[in-house]
């Protein structure tokens, strides 16, 4: 991502690779419907992932593009794609938040780099929405840990507990599993996912931490001399033999985000993605007065 940044003028490169030039997609066009899903009348669910994609796009607007018509294809396009796109509220446990039918990593990574502390658009604060959403995951984590089966899966997994919860898309001993909640997204089994809480650091620092403690304390099958195995299931006894670098890379940036601020000072020093933050419609504000 920060090459994309960095030299605007080659933005998402990497999805020509090894195709013909004449079967190549937009690549504005592409990178956007990499993000979100898909809602039933055809909208599609925004989430904060989606965040990073308009800044981007909008800093790159100026590019040269392979097809001068393919540009003039998207730039009809994008007032009716950037329409369909939708916030979806949700409310879980008492609390509200703009979220997504998708895992919980849609509330890390755009947020790795992008800095939106003290930022809003014309619709939210998404800074301070991804630790109410990351609290609503806890939560749900949680109640799948008690001794009662919940009630949107009639079923109960006590490896779950507020000292170690997290899912989000990973491997399992089935292959990979795109499952997340709430609501529960793909059959839920016990799994944890340390990226889920490592990519939650910034968002509730002190509940994120100790479960990575304690994941390294009690399972040091989970742990290797490159850092968490990318998920492990301690009822069925299985610990994946990948570390799956997306997912360690989330934990690492996001621990030096909240260590120093480190990548997002460094990002944010790009005038790419300032003046992307801008075109998309974001401004500083002081949360307290808002």
């Amino acid at each position: 991502m920060p090459s994309v940044i960095k030299h605007p003028h080659l933005p998402f490169a990497w999805m020509d690779v090894g195709r013909p030039r004449g079967e190549r997609k937009h690549r504005l066009d592409c990178a956007l419907y990499l993000v979100g899903t898909r809602g039933s009348a055809g909208e599609r669910e925004v989430p904060q992932k989606e965040v990073q994609v308009f800044p981007i796009q909008k800093s790159v607007a100026r590019v040269r593009m392979d097809a001068e018509s393919g540009r003039e294809g998207w730039e009809r396009r994008r007032p009716a794609l950037r329409r369909r796109c939708k916030r979806t509220t949700f409310e879980y446990d008492g609390l509200r938040y703009i979220g997504s039918f998708a895992p919980l990593f849609v509330n890390q990574y755009s947020q790795a780099w992008f800095d939106f502390r003290h930022k809003r658009d014309k619709f939210a604060d998404y800074f301070q929405n991804s630790p109410i959403a990351t609290e609503a995951h806890r939560r749900f984590c949680v109640e799948l840990g008690e001794n009662f089966p919940h009630v949107e899966l009639h079923k109960s997994f006590p490896d779950y507990s507020d000292d170690v919860w997290g899912i989000t898309a990973s491997d399992s001993e089935n292959g990979y599993v795109v499952w997340g909640g709430p609501p529960a997204t793909d059959p839920i089994d016990g799994t944890v996912v340390p990226a889920a809480c490592g990519g939650s650091l910034p968002f509730l620092t002190d509940a994120a931490m100790r479960v990575l403690k304690n994941i390294k304390a009690r399972y040091p099958q989970a742990w290797s001399r490159y850092g968490f195995v990318d998920a492990f299931n301690p009822l069925k006894k299985w610990y994946d033999t990948d570390i799956v670098g997306i997912d360690t890379g989330i934990t690492m940036l996001m621990a030096e985000n909240v260590r120093t601020g480190f990548v997002w000072e460094s990002f944010m020093k790009n005038p790419e993605a300032q003046r992307g933050m801008a075109k998309a419609g974001f401004k500083s504000y002081s949360p307290t007065a808002a």
